[in-house]
């Protein structure tokens, strides 16, 4: 079967009469045409099948609103796509469009994906979580004329601009929660913290503030895992079940592993709050568990739009050096958390 030939100005033109010219201002919207010139190219655009050619119109007037959103795996972790809907948003109040692409943390498909963004023209690239790529292939992408932004795990790279989810304000806000309602007997699980400085901050800012009230996280009662994967969760909060003694409340640093530790304790027979509390994190899943979890919002609405201002931010010229942009989590409670007082 021949391969349909694409549909130019010229033949719609041709289709309704009137010059290319006189079509070309009709496509961009950008003169006068009479009422009755603008129907019959209207009619002739229908009939044909006429699709502007962005790319094309890219390489003229070297704009193709489109920016490039590099994901890690995201399957497991619903956090990923609350990110990526609300870069998309931004984008799209904007006018712009969001091309994203999920890695599957392979530094081979990654490196190939982001040469594809950069050939159809991107006038940025937004990396949220890890990039699996090396940190001299990136500045290879900054140094070719690319605007790079980087959500919440950002490479030593001075060009790019930074967004980061205070993760120790996170923590601090939970153990606050959680010590003013009289806990005195806490545990803690995440991923371990040689993934990155988020997961150091995040168990600094706990225990920090922990101490400030007379506190302390227990360590029989801290586990560290692999990812942030239900099952792990689930496996952190057995072997503490396993335990003499457990604790009354538990931080969990994402809501994948805190609904795996609320598995885990349903099993048992144990209810939350009045067996043992818990905290999550991220607010991805929280609301829909059973009971409901209090946990920290990050505020994706607020990333998505961070992202997309330092992004129009450089395209309009106003600013060239790099920025970093922090942004505070909040506490939603819904009251997982045991009053002991």
């Amino acid at each position: 079967m021949a391969e349909k030939e694409m549909v130019t100005i010229a033949d719609i033109a041709a289709a309704a009469c009137v010059s290319p010219a006189t079509v070309a201002r009709v496509v961009h919207d950008s003169g006068y045409v009479s009422v009755e010139k603008r129907t019959a190219i209207k009619r002739a655009i229908d009939e044909l099948g006429y699709v502007p050619n962005k790319v094309a119109r890219g390489l003229r007037n070297k704009r193709t609103n489109l920016i490039g959103h590099v994901l890690p795996l995201s399957s497991e972790n619903p956090f990923f796509t609350r990110i990526a809907m609300a870069v998309e948003e931004a984008a799209s109040q904007a006018g712009y469009h969001i091309l994203t692409v999920v890695t599957q943390d392979s530094p081979e498909k990654e490196r190939a994906m982001i040469e594809d963004l950069c050939g159809l023209m991107v006038e940025a690239i937004i990396f949220t979580a890890q990039t699996a790529c090396d940190t001299a292939f990136i500045r290879q992408v900054v140094a070719r004329g690319t605007p790079v932004v980087m959500i919440e795990r950002p490479r030593d790279i001075p060009e790019i601009d930074i967004i980061l989810l205070d993760s120790y304000e996170g923590s601090r806000v939970a153990a606050e929660h959680i010590a003013q309602r009289g806990h005195s007997q806490i545990g803690y699980i995440s991923a371990i913290p040689s993934r990155g400085a988020v997961e150091h901050s995040r168990i600094n800012g706990f225990v920090s503030t922990l101490k400030t009230h007379g506190l302390a996280c227990q360590e029989p009662w801290i586990r560290w895992t692999p990812d942030y994967f239900a099952e792990y969760g689930y496996r952190a909060m057995e072997e503490i079940l396993r335990m003499d003694h457990r604790p009354s409340c538990m931080f969990i640093t994402s809501d994948l592993l805190a609904c795996g530790a609320l598995q885990c304790l349903y099993r048992h027979g144990l209810r939350v709050p009045d067996d043992v509390s818990l905290v999550g994190y991220d607010n991805t899943l929280s609301a829909l568990s059973t009971p409901p979890l209090t946990t920290i919002e990050l505020q994706p609405a607020q990333v998505g739009a961070a992202a997309m201002d330092v992004v129009l931010e450089r395209a309009r010229g106003q600013r060239t050096g790099a920025k970093t942009v922090t942004l505070s989590p909040v506490l939603v409670d819904r009251g997982s958390v045991r009053n002991m007082i």
